[in-house]
Parts: structure tokens; sequence; C-alpha cells
């Protein structure tokens, strides 16, 4: 929540307070001198009213050369009628963008830097940078544009030396003088402008009268006022002339007026030297759109009624003949050339010290810094006229208005566009003063902008844009961390919401389901394995992260801000595609539970819960009541394998961001076995998938990369850009026999129709894996399939290979027959004979394939909770009756036979899959009998020990769609 007196997050503080700046220090400061900051302009002595700040270099800037020099051509070609619609179609495209200029710039307090300022905070740095790079260079183009056609005035008035050293002399000349007046500062700009302007009009009122009044007959082509004239001249008559110019159209006339109307954003180059910005800028644009357009209007009538056809298209200097003196005519267009000049030059300083102080282009970081106590940007000004002067050895009229006219429609464009976008993300803190502007007007200006751009000239716009999206994409690899608000955030919130509400759950099907994890993570640091593979497995769904602490709000409330910082700042850095949620629960059950009630949104809700295996290993508290410190703790404690290992990344990002905020026990030194078996039964009461990983701390990568390579004779160096750099390590596909396994083991060891579900749901996670990060190249899939003495391998292999081309999976499938002794224990529950298939077998007193330690933990945990007195009750589980499947779990033979199985199936990966990259497996679901606890989790360890990494999972519903 923003602070009082803190600026809108929509146009927020301009970057001049860097956080690294001490308290009282003013950080744009040169050889030790203060400068006044952007914010305290506005209190200074260049505080501008909106006359001087913004209907003054608006209407100066629109009174250009155009209004002395080619006017009269104009109305000639296309006629009064035509000419005013051009007029007005520019006006308007200026006047949309007009629009969306006074609804942004009353949107919150404006400071230096024009429309740079107000689109940076409002689309973000990116749009920000780039259009103001590109507004700085219209403004650049456009002072040379002015001064070229004062050259070529002065020459025809003065009939002075007209080489191209004699043009570019004169230009600069007048260049030096408008520097000067910009280095003095915004007082002798203001005061300049105002002399100018009052000049300006009384040369146009002049003219006016010259043009009314004149004797008829004394200037060749003038006839005073005629109906006559006027008639003929109210329709277009597009002509090849003067003599030596191409042929005209609509297109080419509009292009040349068209640059007029660029000056209406003038005024608000001038942003942070105005008093009262917010209400200066639209007031002052508005009465310079009103007077500009009445006053060229006029001009046109005027011209249209006294003068004929011929005589305008052959004389660009007629309006100079008809004047009293040509002289005031030269001084009108010598006036409106400065003035736009001017305005250009000081409003393009401004707008570089306002990118340079965002530290947007490092190259621009001198020209931070301003003058002592106005803090007017004279390096600004200075590189500007370097810049200028460079435009003038161009020389060429025509090419510098398309440049200007270019890179101010695409200034208009991304005004509308950033107008637009804050008009429809229904943003609260969008509260504009100005009404007059909404997302039609703003959208239409976009799209008028645009076309305009492309009408006017084909070949700049699309360079202009190229240019565009350069920046934009130089800006966002480069530009600092900034903190303006990102208008995408929240024009995807608006779309997210919306499609949220449309994803209908009643409407799921099968052929579009997808995997959407929840991933119970009691520990990131010894988990970053389990972290890593989920993303690769989710394939375009939800991933969410939880994380659960013990205790209440008081207790656990500062933990929880550390963790929620500390999981944010890690996803971000590991660019994982998951969502995190951490709460405080009374125990890690509850927690679970809410989760699994709650997480998701809508229809977007996770459907399979992922946990490690239940660890026996010592754990934090018990590490850090010994006595360990944080180092020791990461080698010694281990939840779900050795702590910070996995991808390197991964546990850069981990001792960043973890080391504090997991410093202390967390909840999973807590957990019993009498919830950890809870929470499973809970999950699968909601209908959530349960997937038990193990073994993930001996997952490796790049060891999996470097065997398929080095098989194929091709082993890359470890390196910390391995992965970077791993797919450049061959030059052809590794053959199929080459690839480490993915291995899947569907067991069917209860003998339920539950089994399917969880069969396909096992074919669909390895085909998903396979598609993904290294899987893809590096691997392939092998199915296991376990029969019975006497039963055909190639049956079985059949209807396998029937199943897998039904579902579209390409994987090879292994039937494996068992021993006659085996099959009998599958069947009778009692331990097979020891032979070479068991040799490794270590067995416990009862005949048991588990270690007796793990047995003897979880017996300690049902004691904790009064697992004795449980036994003689069927059910702790509140949900029974809606979990019964038809097997009767609550009996000693049953979880023996389930016992014997899982250590047969145990045998057989150690066997044939010893080198897997990662194995999936089924198991089935436990008891809800708390007494049988210690029997599931011996189950659990007996399927999955001394294996590579592995999944077991139990599956609840359909996912494999074989029909259309």
């Amino acid at each position: 929540m923003a602070s009082a007196g803190e600026a809108s997050p929509l146009l927020n503080t301009v970057g001049a307070c860097n956080a690294e700046t001490p308290p009282g220090v003013r950080p744009w400061t040169r050889h030790g001198e203060s400068v006044l900051l952007p914010e305290e302009r506005a209190e200074g002595a260049n505080a501008m009213g909106t006359f001087s700040g913004v209907v003054m270099p608006n209407t100066l800037g629109v009174f250009g050369v155009i209004i002395f020099l080619r006017l009269s051509w104009a109305c000639a070609q296309s006629g009064l009628l035509l000419f005013l619609v051009i007029m007005t179609a520019a006006y308007s495209v200026a006047g949309l963008t007009v629009l969306s200029l006074m609804s942004i710039s009353t949107n919150g307090r404006v400071r230096g830097g024009g429309c740079y300022f107000m689109i940076s905070r409002a689309l973000g740095p990116e749009f920000g940078g780039a259009i103001g790079l590109i507004f700085y260079a219209a403004n650049i183009a456009g002072c040379g544009l002015y001064l070229v056609g004062l050259s070529d005035a002065l020459i025809s008035a003065f009939d002075l030396p007209g080489t191209r050293w004699h043009k570019l002399a004169y230009g600069s000349a007048v260049l030096l003088l408008v520097t000067v007046v910009c280095l003095v500062g915004a007082k002798a700009y203001a005061k300049t402008g105002i002399f100018i302007f009052v000049l300006l009009w009384a040369i146009i009122a002049v003219v006016l009268g010259s043009i009314f009044f004149r004797s008829n007959g004394s200037v060749a082509g003038y006839t005073g006022f005629s109906r006559s004239t006027l008639h003929h001249n109210l329709y277009p008559d597009f002509q090849a002339a003067p003599a030596g110019a191409g042929a005209q159209s609509f297109q080419s006339v509009f292009a040349v007026y068209m640059p007029t109307t660029t000056g209406l954003l003038a005024g608000s180059n001038m942003s942070g030297d105005l008093a009262d910005a917010a209400r200066s800028l639209p007031r002052g644009t508005f009465i310079a759109v009103v007077l500009t357009y009445v006053t060229y209007a006029l001009l046109a009538v005027s011209m249209a009624a006294t003068i004929q056809r011929s005589e305008m298209l052959e004389n660009y200097y007629v309006v100079q003949d008809i004047c009293i003196s040509k002289y005031i005519v030269t001084a009108g267009i010598v006036c409106s050339t400065v003035s736009s000049a001017l305005g250009n030059q000081i409003g393009g300083s401004r707008i570089v010290q306002a990118l340079a102080r965002d530290k947007l282009f490092a190259f621009l970081k001198p020209f931070a810094y301003g003058a002592p106590g106005s803090d007017e940007p004279r390096y600004g000004v200075l590189l500007s006229m370097v810049l200028i002067q460079a435009l003038l050895f161009v020389g060429d009229l025509n090419t510098l208005a398309k440049i200007t006219t270019s890179c101010f429609l695409i200034s208009f464009v991304i005004i509308n566009f950033a107008c637009f976008v804050l008009s429809i993300s229904g943003t609260p803190n969008y509260r504009p003063s100005f009404t007059g502007s909404n997302a039609f007007t703003t959208g239409l200006g976009t799209v008028v902008c645009l076309g305009t751009m492309f009408f006017v000239d084909v070949v700049y716009a699309g360079v202009s844009l190229g240019f565009l999206v350069i920046l934009l994409i130089y800006v966002h690899w480069t530009a600092p961390p900034l903190n303006w608000g990102f208008i995408s955030q929240a024009l995807m919130y608006h779309q997210v919401r919306k499609y949220l509400l449309r994803l209908d759950v009643r409407k799921n099907h099968v052929k579009y389901w997808r995997p959407q994890f929840l991933y119970l993570c009691a520990n990131p640091t010894s988990s970053l394995q389990v972290l890593d593979f989920v993303n690769n497995l989710k394939k375009g769904g939800l991933y969410v992260v939880g994380h659960i602490l013990v205790g209440d709000v008081v207790s656990q409330g500062r933990r929880y801000k550390q963790q929620v910082a500390a999981w944010r700042e890690f996803i971000a850095d590991t660019k994982i595609k998951a969502f995190s949620e951490t709460l405080i629960a009374p125990s890690v059950r509850a927690g679970a539970r809410s989760l699994l009630e709650v997480s998701g949104l809508g229809a977007l809700q996770p459907n399979t819960l992922i946990m490690g295996f239940f660890d026996t290993s010592t754990s934090m508290a018990d590490a850090q009541a010994a006595g360990l410190g944080p180092d020791d703790l990461r080698s010694t404690v281990s939840l779900r394998g050795p702590a910070l290992s996995g991808r390197r990344e991964f546990v850069s990002a981990a001792r960043r961001h973890f080391a504090a905020a997991f410093r202390e026990p967390t909840s999973a030194s807590a957990i019993t076995l009498a919830e950890y078996v809870g929470i499973i039964n809970d999950a699968l009461f909601f209908n959530k998938n349960v997937v038990i990983t193990r073994n993930f701390e001996r997952l490796d990568k790049e060891l999996i990369v470097t065997r398929a390579l080095s098989r194929f004779g091709a082993e890359p160096q470890r390196s910390a850009s391995f992965f970077s750099n791993m797919y450049r390590s061959t030059t052809a596909a590794l053959s199929r026999s080459r690839k480490i396994n993915i291995d899947l083991w569907p067991i069917d060891v209860s003998g339920t129709s539950q089994f399917d579900h969880s069969f396909t749901l096992l074919l669909l996670f390895g085909w998903i894996l396979q598609l993904t990060d290294i899987w893809s190249k590096f691997t392939r899939l092998r199915v296991f399939s376990i029969i019975h003495t006497g039963e055909s391998k190639d049956a079985e292999r059949e209807r396998i290979e029937l199943m897998l081309r039904t579902a579209r999976i390409d994987a090879e499938v292994i039937p494996l027959e068992l021993s006659e002794a085996a099959s009998a224990s599958w069947f009778d529950a009692t331990p097979p004979s020891v032979g070479p298939e068991w040799a490794n077998a270590d067995r416990n007193s009862d005949g048991d394939d588990v270690e007796p330690a793990t047995v003897a933990a979880a017996a300690d945990e049902d004691a904790r909770i009064g697992a004795s007195s449980a036994r003689t009750s069927t059910a702790y589980y509140p949900y029974e009756d809606e979990v019964h499947d038809g097997v009767d779990r609550d009996s000693d033979a049953f979880q023996r036979l389930l016992l014997v199985r899982y250590s047969i199936v145990n045998q057989l990966m150690r066997a044939y899959s010893a080198e897997a990259g990662v194995i999936f497996s089924t198991f089935d679901r436990p008891s809800v009998a708390v007494r049988y606890n210690t029997h599931f989790l011996a189950g659990l360890d007996a399927l999955t020990r001394d294996l590579p990494p592995i999944l077991c999972l139990y599956g609840i519903g359909t996912f494999l769609a074989t029909e259309m």
C-alpha cells in the first residue's frame, strides 16, 4: 500500500531520488554543487504558467514554416473544401492524442520529461525508454527541419547565395543563437517566446489585412475578394506544380500539412517547468488547438477567395508578394521557424535529461546533470546542438520532414495506446480529472495515428516501428529494476480474471486433461531436484509449491513474511513456472488439508499432490539441539536428500534466498507418521492423485547428459554453462539404444480396478517428461510388465503395445516372468527362497524385506499419538465410507501380501532399472486404520529402497483419451 504522500503508482516519481543516495544528499550534483531535483523545480524560479508554458510553445510549434511557404500551395492543389478536410483530419489525429494526453496528465503529478515521463510511468520502462528516445529524435529532426526551411526562405527573400555550404552556414548561425537562448534557460526561452508570439500574431494580422484590402490587380494573380475566384478554388485540381515537382495527390498534400499539428506536443516537453502541469497541460493544449485551427482555416479561406489557383501553384512566395512588404512575411517566417526550433531544442534537452536520470540508457548518464540552482539541462542542450548540426549537413527538407512526421506520429500512437490500456485495465488508481477521454476515443486514436503514419509514408513508418522494437528489446535487457508499475500486470490481471470466470469446471474433458501439481515442500534447500523435476513434468499445467509453518501468527509471523519473500525471489531467479503458497497452521496435516481445499482459483486447481518420502533421519530441530551451526545443517539435514544439491542455478538461488529464511526449524521436523498417512488419505478424499518421491538426491541431470553423450562418443565438459552448451555437444541425434531410460513399472499389487487409473497416469507422466528439458533429447521410455510362471511374454507384450498404440505413446515394452518361487510368494505372501535374483536383499528377523530402523521409527510415531488404543478401533479416518474401494486392507494378511509384492518388485527394479534416469511406479493406497501406518511405510520403503530417483503414483480418474 502506498504511504501517505506517495505519488500514484501509475505516475510514480522520476528516478531522481536514487535509493543509494544518503538522506539529505542531492543526487544530481556536479563538482560539489547542489542541484534542484525535478520535483523541486516547480517551486523554483522556473515555474511557468499555462500561457507561457503551454499555449505559447504549442502555438508557435504549429505555426511553422508551412503557414507562410506551403499553405497557399496546399490549398490550390486540394481546393478549399478538400483542404479543410485535410486540415480537420490532421487536427483530428492530433486532437485524439491531445485528449489522451489530457487524461494521462491529470492522473497524477507530472514531472520533467513530458510525454516520455507520462508514457514511461504508464506503460513501464520498456515503452517509456523506447518512445522517449524516439520522441527526442523527433524534436531534433523537427529543429533541423525548421532551420533548413529558414535558410531557404532567407535565400529567397534577400537574394543570398544559395549553395549547399551557404545554406549550412545560415542554418548553423541561427542554431547557435537558439542554443544560446536554451543554455540561459527557461526564463530566457519564455521571454523570447513571448516576444516572438506577439510579433508573429501581428505579422499574421498584417498578412490577413493585406490579403483582404490590397488593391485588385496590384499583384499578379491577386483578384481581391471574388466569388468567381472562390468558386474556382473550391475543388481539387492536383497538378505537377510548381515546375519540376512530381505528381501530387491527396496523400502528398496531407503529408505536407500533417507536420504542423505535431507542434501541439511542444508544451508537454516543458512539464517539469510548469507550476501545475496537471492543470496547465490540458487547458493550454486545448486553447492552442482552437487558436491555430481557426487561424489556419481563416488564412486558407482568404487565400482561396482572393488568389488565382495558378499563382498559388507556381509561386511558393505569393503571400510575400501580396503583403505590403515582403520583409514582413520574411520576418514571420523567421519568427515561426526560430520559435519552433527553440521549442524543439529546449524540449528535447529536457527529454534527454529525464532519460538519463532514469538510467535507461547508460550512454546518456553524463546528461543527467543540470545547472546549479535552476537544474537547466545544459549538457542536454549541447548534445542536441551537435545532433541538429549533423542534420543540417543533410540539408534535405523532404527527408527531414518525413523523419519528423514518422517519429511524432509513432509518439502519438504510443500516447493513445498508453491511455487506452489504462482505460481498459479497470485500475482503481486511474482517475484522471479530465473525463473527455475514454477507451473508445483512445483506441480510435491509436488505430487512426498508426494508419496515418503508414498513409504518409510506408517506408519511414516501417523503419520507425522497427527502431521502436529494437529499443524495446534493448531497454528490456539492459534497464535496471525500476518500481514504476507495469501496465502489463494490470492488463494480465484483467484478462486472467475474465477468462478464469469463463473456465467452467463442468466442461472439463479427458481430452484436455493436464497435470496440475501441489508440491508440499518441507525444506527447499533439500528439495531442489524435486522442484526442478516437477517443473519439467507439469506440461503447461498449474504448479503450486506449498510450505507449512506449524504454530500461530504470533509465533510464526516473522518467519512467514521471510519465507513468502524468499519463495518469490527463488521462483523468479530460477524461472520455474510455479506459484508459492506459505501458510501457518496448528499442524502439518491441517495445513496440507487447507492447501488441498483452497489452492488454485476457480477451475484452475491442483489435481495431483506430490510429497516426499517420510524421512526418519535427523531432523533440523535435533541437529540444532546438538549445537550444529548453519554450515553443519546444510550438510547434515536431509529431509528430501542432501541439502543444496541440484542444478547450479538452483543451488545458487537457494543460498541467496533461503539461507536466512530456513535457518530455524521447519514444520517438517514436527510431522508424525499419522499425519503423513492422513495427508495422503485427505488428498484421495478430495479426488487428488498422489505422487510420492524418493531418492531424488541422486538425480543429476548433468550426469544423465554426460552418460548419454559418452555412450555416443562425445562426452562434454561439466561447467557452469553446462546446460546452455549441452545441445551443441553432439552433431547428430542419439540412437534409441544409446539413450538413458525412463522406466515405467505399473504394479497391480492389490488387484483393484483403480489400478487402471494409476497405470494410465503412469504412462502419461512418462510421456510428458520425455517432451521437456534434457529428457526430450537424451532419454527413452521403457514399460515393464510383470507376469507369472506359465503366462505368455509375447501375449503380454502385444497387449501393452496395443494399449500404447491406442494411447499414441512410443515406448519399449519389456515383460518380466517371475520365477516359480517368486510367483508363489506373490500369491501366498511367503517370502521367496533366496536365489540369485534376490542375493542383495536385506531381511529382518520377521522375514520382511524392510529396514528394521524404518519400522522402529514409524512405530515410535504410532506410540506418540496413542496408537496402542487405536488398534482396537477399525478406523480413525473420518471419511472411511467415502474412500472404501472394495479391498479389505484392515487385515494383517493383506498388509503382509503387499509388503512381499513390493519387495519382489524392488528386486526386479534393482536388476533392470539400476541405471535409469528416473523410475515411475504405482503403489496401493494406505489403510484408514492407524494400526497399519507402519505397514504402509514399510511397504513404500521396500518398494523404493536403493533405487534411482523414483515416483510412486496413485491415480484417481481418467487421463488418457483414445477417441476423437
